[in-house]
This record gives C-alpha cells, structure tokens and sequence, in this order.
C-alpha cells in the first residue's frame, strides 16, 4: 500500500511516476522506505534510486 502511495505522492509532485527512467519502481520502493515501508518492498532499490528518492521526498523532481 505504501507503494502505491509513493507512486500517488510523485505524480501530484512531479506530474509523472516515470521518475527515474526504467528503474521508476525501483526509485519509488526507496521512497516507500523513506515512508514507512519496510526493506521488503518488493522491486528493490539502489544507492542511486535511494538518491533519487531522497530528493522526491525534499521537494524535487531530480537530483
């Protein structure tokens, strides 16, 4: 759930979940983390994507 809640906070953010490229999901499991979820999420996620999360969840839209 709080996946498809990450995905629906970068879209009224971004205007777009495609953040990130190919790795969109991986990028958005790193920002479910960032709100709550476990490790676990289910796509996985790199240093990168974590990067890029950490930037979403500040407010933009790339690093």
């Amino acid at each position: 759930v709080i996946h498809e809640a990450a995905h629906f906070r970068t879209r009224q953010q971004c205007g777009t979940i495609y953040i990130g490229g190919d790795r969109f999901e991986n990028v958005t499991d790193a920002r479910a983390v960032l709100m709550g979820a476990s490790a676990a999420t289910g796509y996985g996620y790199n240093s990168s994507d974590m990067a890029l999360a950490q930037a979403l969840q500040a407010g933009r839209c790339s690093l």
